[in-house]
C-alpha cells in the first residue's frame, strides 16, 4: 500500500509488418533460483532451465514491441507531482502517461539544481522527523505526534526546493517535508535518470509513466 511509481520504456519492433523487414529470433529462458547468504541467488538444485518465449520465423511476426523497466520510485511524491503537472495538467487519475525524452532531461536538470543548492550550504547532524504517531487525548480526539530521531539536517533554505520540485500529499504518499528523505529521493532520481539517458538501449524507446496506490 502506498505510492508506487513506474517508468517503462517501449521499443517499437514492428516485426508483425512485412514491410519493416525485421529478422532474427528472440529466445528467453528462466532458471529456478535459490538464495544463499554466501553467493546470493544461485540455480536451485535439480532444476532445469525453462523456455519463456522462443520467437523466429512466423512466430517473430507476432512481435510488435518490447517493453523494459526503466525506473521505479516508492513514495517519491515530488517526482509524481512533476509528471502529473507536466503531462496531465494536474489530473491525477493513475492513467499511463507518455513521457517525451525532453521531460526526463528537464526533471534531471531540476534535481541537479536542487542538489547543487543543498550541497553549497552544507549539512550538520541533528534531530529529524521520521513519521508520526497518533495519540489519543483526554478529550478522545487523536493528534499527530512527530517521531524524532538523529539524522542529517540541511543548512540550505529548503523553501528553494518547494519552488523547483514541490511535494504533494495523498493516500499513503509519504512525507511532504523537505528533509533527508526528500533529498534521498532527489539523489536516487538523478542516478536513475542519468543511467537511462546514457543507455543506448533506450535511445529509440518511448517512455511511459504510471503510478498506483
Amino acid at each position: 500500500m502506498g505510492l508506487d511509481q513506474y517508468l517503462s520504456a517501449k521499443l517499437y519492433v514492428g516485426a508483425n509488418y512485412d514491410h519493416n523487414g525485421v529478422s532474427g529470433s528472440v529466445h528467453l529462458t528462466k532458471q529456478p533460483m535459490k538464495f544463499t547468504r554466501e553467493e546470493g541467488y544461485v540455480p536451485a538444485p535439480d532444476s532445469e532451465k525453462e523456455d519463456i518465449v522462443h520467437l523466429n520465423g512466423d512466430g517473430l511476426k507476432k512481435l510488435s514491441s518490447l517493453e523494459f523497466s526503466a525506473a521505479y520510485w516508492r513514495k517519491a511524491n515530488m517526482i509524481h507531482k512533476f509528471f502529473v503537472d507536466t503531462l496531465a495538467e494536474g489530473n491525477d487519475d493513475c492513467s499511463e502517461m507518455i513521457v517525451p525524452r525532453e521531460v526526463l532531461v528537464d526533471l534531471l536538470a531540476k534535481c541537479k539544481l536542487i542538489m547543487a543548492h543543498i550541497e553549497a550550504a552544507g549539512t550538520e547532524e541533528g534531530m529529524v522527523q521520521n513519521g508520526y504517531t497518533m495519540e489519543k487525548g483526554e478529550d478522545g480526539e487523536y493528534t499527530k505526534t512527530p517521531i524524532m530521531e538523529p539524522g542529517t539536517v540541511y543548512k540550505a533554505d529548503m523553501s528553494f526546493c518547494a519552488k523547483i520540485l514541490p511535494t504533494t500529499d495523498g493516500f499513503f504518499f509519504g512525507s511532504t517535508a523537505y528533509d533527508q528523505w526528500y533529498v534521498m529521493d532527489i539523489q536516487e532520481t538523478i542516478e536513475q535518470l542519468e543511467a537511462i539517458l546514457n543507455d543506448e538501449l533506450f535511445n529509440n524507446c518511448d517512455f511511459l509513466y504510471q503510478a498506483s496506490w
